[in-house]
């Protein structure tokens, strides 16, 4: 009995479906609607750009009000299109009636006849889990929401209000080169502002795995000349002078964004080591920290400079933003080592945010990348002394040769002690390549020393090892190949003739 009653209702909601269009207005008055719709959706976006503006609201709400607001504009916008010629509107025009009789009685018969021929009210139900189709799974709203709006901008590339919806949704969705094309059109068709422009560079620079690029310093000059306390274009071009080695200019930048920003605004941390660092390079001591809070203003209440701090970015968002970029830059020199304006990029980077740590195994890693001879390994040196990292035993010292009294105690050993000093160094050597395998002179030691002691097989092991850690085509490679190919090693040789 409950399944009719149930079929009863479903039934009756068909049938309303079917004679829905029937009481609609004319499609007249729909486009008439959806065209004022998409009016007052544009109108809500340019107030939405004037509160950002005004710093009246934070950049994470800005971004998800921009996003709804733009989400049904774009639906207005295909009601607006797809309106007709219109007509007499309701239920009152003539034969409707007529044809809301016929409906009613044919769509319920007809139902129940389909239902007794086709239907199994006997089956077992089948579990959710089992009739959902990925596309109805969560998390897929923003793809649909981009996908829509790219659909629109391939049939109308001139609407500047959908370059500039979807500009900041590519930013957040970490597709830069998407997010750049987005701003550059939202700036042509509509208006250079700061954030527009500041966004620009924000894009070009996480392009460039965090390197503040000269078409993105442009971008943010650009911004400032605009809205000069735009703070965001501050900090990136303050980032600029560190990452370009300007040591004066930076300290002063830094110090001046620091100066006009809150207390709490979240690039501070950033700021506060960046500034650090460049004034340990210009030899300025750093003030006390009860001096530093004594000359920043106390805020009583949300000034304009908070309200633009709040809605540039979010703690976390530009923390994440800075992080992910020096993360990316360090995933791909792990992959394309041989590239030293990128491994001195990512130790100023781990400088610049205060993690001395993470600094010092980079010019490590880098150090044993490029031999100490070669132009990119002396920079690298360089580098690392103007950073004060090789007196923080971030590099080490060849081990020191055998004394004359090693040399005369050893010569004193039988053959088989001799023997037997010589195979546990090796093994020592082995070791510590297992540890720290970014050691291309202790690689070839091992590798010589094994063929010294006659044992090929080790030494054929040990090149291979090495060409995993630093592959044949960088310069440490290369000098690991030619190494072998001297002592006659196959896997060498097959490497040269590749």
């Amino acid at each position: 009995m409950a399944f009719w009653i149930i079929a009863a209702g479903m039934t009756v909601a068909a049938t309303l479906v079917a004679l829905w269009p029937l009481f609609r207005a004319s499609p007249d008055e729909a486009a008439t609607r959806a065209a004022h719709d998409v009016e007052v959706y544009t109108a809500q976006l340019r107030e939405l750009d004037a509160d950002v503006e005004r710093g009246a609201i934070a950049a994470g709400e800005a971004e998800t009000a921009r996003a709804e607001i733009g989400r049904r504009l774009l639906k207005a916008a295909g009601r607006a299109k797809g309106g007709g010629d219109g007509g007499a509107a309701g239920w009152r025009r003539p034969g409707v009636l007529a044809a809301i009789g016929v409906v009613a009685i044919a769509v319920p018969l007809g139902s129940v006849a389909v239902y007794l021929t086709f239907g199994a009210p006997g089956l077992r139900d089948m579990p959710l889990a089992t009739r959902q189709t990925p596309a109805q799974l969560p998390g897929q709203d923003v793809e649909s929401l981009v996908a829509t709006a790219e659909a629109q901008l391939r049939s109308n590339p001139n609407d500047g209000r959908g370059w500039d919806v979807l500009a900041p949704i590519y930013l957040r969705l970490d597709r830069p080169d998407d997010a750049a094309i987005a701003f550059r059109n939202a700036i042509r068709l509509v208006e250079p502002t700061a954030s527009r422009l500041s966004g620009l560079g924000e894009a070009l620079t996480r392009a460039a795995d965090g390197e503040v690029t000269d078409e993105a310093k442009a971008a943010f000059e650009q911004a400032l000349a605009i809205n000069g306390d735009y703070l965001p274009a501050h900090f990136f071009l303050a980032l600029d002078l560190s990452q370009e080695g300007d040591y004066p200019q930076a300290e002063a930048a830094w110090a001046k964004l620091i100066d006009i920003s809150p207390t709490d605004a979240p690039w501070m941390q950033i700021a506060d080591a960046a500034l650090a660092d460049a004034r340990q390079k210009t030899g300025n001591a750093a003030p006390s920290t009860a001096l530093a809070q004594n000359t920043r203003p106390q805020v009583k209440g949300p000034s304009d400079a908070d309200m633009a701090a709040a809605s540039a970015m979010s703690v976390d968002d530009r923390q994440a933003m800075i992080e992910g970029m020096v993360s990316q830059l360090a995933s791909r020199l792990e992959a394309n080592p041989d590239d030293p304006a990128g491994w001195k990029r990512l130790i100023r980077s781990y400088t610049v945010l205060g993690d001395r740590e993470k600094a010092g195994q980079a010019l490590a890693a880098a150090s044993g990348t490029f031999t100490p001879g070669s132009a990119a390994g002396q920079d690298i040196a360089v580098l690392g002394e103007e950073l004060g990292l090789t007196q923080a035993g971030t590099t080490r010292s060849a081990p020191p040769r055998p004394s004359e009294a090693d040399v005369a105690a050893a010569s004193e050993m039988s053959s088989g002690d001799r023997q037997a000093m010589i195979q546990g160094m090796v093994s020592q050597l082995a070791s510590r390549l297992e540890s720290n395998p970014r050691d291309v002179e202790g690689w070839k030691r091992l590798i010589q020393s094994y063929k010294v002691l006659g044992e090929t097989d080790k030494a054929s092991d040990a090149l291979r090892t090495a060409f995993q850690h630093f592959g044949t085509d960088t310069a440490a490679g290369r000098e690991i190949a030619a190494l072998g190919q001297e002592l006659g090693l196959t896997d060498a040789e097959a490497t040269q003739t590749q």
